[in-house]
């Protein structure tokens, strides 16, 4: 393998090789570390199954906002419906848009790679979907960050290409005006994520104000926001169409504003955090080092990292610090610095000579890791009656009236394994404390419109007056035992 200096050495054509790569890499080991596979009953993970229960809720003829309540973003919540389509009682439709959003985004870590080195660099795919489907940032899989990467990647590729061709200028009209495209889905999938994108915008200002060339500034914005516009058209006209644009302002805008409440944390659980995060990024870390070190990128590129590196971090500390999935915002630039672990290898081993073999000892290789070190991996196993999902279940399938609510708690897939669609707005806990939100759920209670109630670890007065405990079960979920309870309308 050879890092090549002079770009006009690079054949970046399509190679079948490469995607197909890409697409074995992202089945094998989503299949194992994502617990939306058909490996794992169920995906542990409240934030997945409130989603997929979103989705599901929109498939069958509810507004978002307006009927169901989330307050994640339009193009977010229908990849679920798009899952529910594929499968309404299973979370395999979620792994199916899983295993394409994961591929195209190793098919561009690839060819970012295709910028410094040869086209022997894909062996390492394999290797690079173990790092990221193992860490702790990927979580249990369908976080709104894993879904962002291949559209971060695609967008820094661009970026690096026209830097190493000196062709980064507003000529390219089509590039700016998809880059305004994808900031535009990102910001209706998760707007606080579109700091990655004001990180590349930042890198642009600062390019051409230093070649004193401001008007190529202004032409570049103006694509981009022609992009912007285009792919927040759907999300604006199916909100028009089904009035609800007032909610959509009202929970997408107001109530993440100044409505919602992160869980509070002492030092412990900062401390706890930046333990987690290092554990998670450490060899990226490292590698971005040695990538320096070793004189890989140029100053250019080497500034656009530096950039977008910071305002991940912004994001991260600012708006979403808690999570350990929101790491995954750094993992486009990780996927660039981890070039210097696979330049490294090529001095030892003669990677062309042994290309065949090397790939699939390194796809089983990798396969075998996600399995060893994945935390999801110890629930392949667990049994249908081990999970309090399905014990619950199956008292309330006994009825004719299963309408169901889950109260101050996560969802964790009870709509799913009852197959019911929520009779109500709010279908979950959110850390949205707002009058009108405790209110509305309360009045839900009192006014008994659902046949069934779950709680966790409480039992609430309110509940006491027109249900009964009909159920409890102690459940470990994600490492964490909490009792629930499932009441029935007296």
């Amino acid at each position: 393998m050879k890092t090549l200096k002079n770009t006009s050495k690079r054949n970046l054509s399509f190679n079948p090789l490469v995607w197909l790569v890409s697409f074995i890499s992202s089945v094998l080991m989503l299949l194992i570390g994502s617990m939306n596979s058909p490996l794992y009953k169920i995906n542990e993970w409240g934030d997945a199954t409130t989603l997929f229960t979103v989705g599901r809720c929109i498939k069958h003829g509810k507004v978002l906002y307006k009927d169901v309540y989330e307050h994640k973003g339009f193009y977010y919540c229908f990849l679920h419906t798009i899952a529910a389509y594929i499968s309404e009682y299973s979370y395999v439709g979620l792994y199916i848009l899983e295993v394409i959003s994961f591929t195209v985004f190793l098919y561009f870590v690839y060819k970012i790679w295709r910028l410094y080195t040869d086209d022997n660099c894909v062996i390492f795919l394999p290797v690079w979907a173990l790092f990221v489907v193992s860490s702790l940032a990927f979580c249990q899989g369908d976080s709104v960050e894993e879904f962002c990467l291949p559209l971060f990647t695609y967008s820094l590729y661009v970026m690096l290409k026209y830097i190493k061709e000196k062709k980064l200028s507003s000529k390219t009209v089509s590039t700016w005006i998809m880059q305004g495209v994808l900031t535009g889905i990102v910001f209706w999938m998760k707007y606080v994520l579109c700091m990655y994108y004001i990180g590349i915008c930042v890198f642009i200002l600062i390019y051409f104000v230093k070649r004193k060339e401001i008007g190529e500034v202004v032409k570049i914005a103006a694509f981009w926001a022609v992009g912007l516009i285009a792919s927040s058209i759907p999300a604006i006209v199916y909100f028009a169409v089904n009035n609800a644009l007032s909610d959509l302002w009202h929970v997408y805008g107001y109530n993440l504003m100044f409505g919602y409440k992160p869980n509070k944390a002492g030092i412990g659980y900062v401390l706890l955090f930046i333990v987690l995060s290092l554990f998670v990024c450490i060899l990226f870390l490292i590698s971005g080092f040695i990538f320096k070190a070793m004189d890989i990128g140029s100053d250019e590129e080497n500034l656009l990292f530096r950039i977008l590196n910071v305002a991940n971090i912004i994001y991260v500390l600012v708006f979403a610090w808690k999570e350990k999935y929101v790491l995954l915002c750094f993992m486009s630039v990780f996927a660039v610095w981890f070039l210097s672990y696979i330049i490294i290898l090529d001095k030892v081993v003669d990677i062309s000579k042994h290309f065949k073999k090397l790939l699939v000892v390194f796809t089983f290789a990798a396969v075998a890791l996600t399995f060893i070190i994945s935390v999801n991996t110890s629930s392949i196993n667990k049994k249908r009656n081990s999970y309090v999902q399905y014990d619950f279940a199956d008292i309330i399938n006994k009825e004719e009236d299963k309408s169901l609510m889950v109260y101050r708690c996560q969802e964790l897939g009870f709509y799913m394994t009852t197959k019911t669609i929520p009779t109500i707005k709010y279908i979950n806990y959110y850390n949205i404390e707002l009058d009108e939100i405790n209110d509305t759920v309360d009045g839900y209670i009192k006014n008994k419109e659902v046949n069934f109630v779950i709680t966790c670890e409480k039992k609430p007065d309110i509940l006491l007056y027109n249900y009964d405990i009909v159920k409890e079960e102690s459940y470990e979920n994600l490492s964490e035992k909490k009792k629930y309870y499932l009441w029935k309308k007296k």
